[in-house]
């Protein structure tokens, strides 16, 4: 699987808002396209059209060191 670096200065923008919730990032990783507690609800909120080309992150609370991301071919198993 292909290696992704976020950009960290949108999710540090946001950290505080999201925390603790999964977003669903663009492809360029330049806007929050839908966000929830559950992967499941912010994959059900993208149109299926649409949910090949968005990287899902979980965002962590402000002390948290790491966190990981699902790219979209790796996020299939998520049923909706």
């Amino acid at each position: 699987m292909k290696q992704h670096t976020i950009k960290a200065t949108l999710i540090s923008k946001h950290q505080h808002r999201y925390a603790g919730e999964w977003v669903a990032l663009s492809s360029d990783y330049r806007r929050i396209i839908a966000h929830g507690v559950r992967l499941k609800e912010v994959v059900a909120a993208i149109p299926a059209i649409d949910r090949a080309r968005v990287v899902h992150h979980k965002v962590l609370p402000v002390d948290a060191d790491y966190a990981s991301v699902c790219i979209a071919e790796a996020c299939r198993d998520v049923a909706v």
